[in-house]
């Protein structure tokens, strides 16, 4: 849904003003403190890095939920896509440990000393 911050205010004040409950759109409109954010991620382990970015994702529930990427149906997607799928393209968007370079005589053959 694209909906500018002046409309989102806008409806709000119908909603308030009628009989409908506005907190959900209360709660879309909050900004971002520090406690909404998510914690740093253990980039170890594989299985906490895709929980982690499932629950970013805010999955959504329903009773035939459609899968984009396999097209099976299901009760809960997240981004559009299964858990299934979303496991693998979360797992292929995880950023790459930085590698430990070994101190010590790396480049024992190429002694360039006269």
């Amino acid at each position: 849904m694209n909906l500018s911050e002046k409309d989102a205010l806008a409806m709000l004040q119908k909603i308030d003003a009628g009989t409908d409950n506005s907190t959900k759109l209360k709660e879309f409109l909050k900004p971002e403190s520090k406690q909404d954010k998510p914690a740093a991620v253990d980039l170890s382990d594989d299985d906490v890095w895709v929980e982690t970015k499932w629950k970013e994702a805010k999955p959504i529930t329903g009773d035939a939920l459609e899968c984009f990427l396999c097209h099976k149906t299901f009760k809960e997607l997240g981004c559009g896509a299964c858990y299934d799928c979303f496991k693998i393209w979360a797992l292929e968007c995880k950023p790459k440990k930085k590698k430990r370079r070994k101190h010590g005589n790396q480049h024992a053959g190429n002694d360039r000393s006269l």
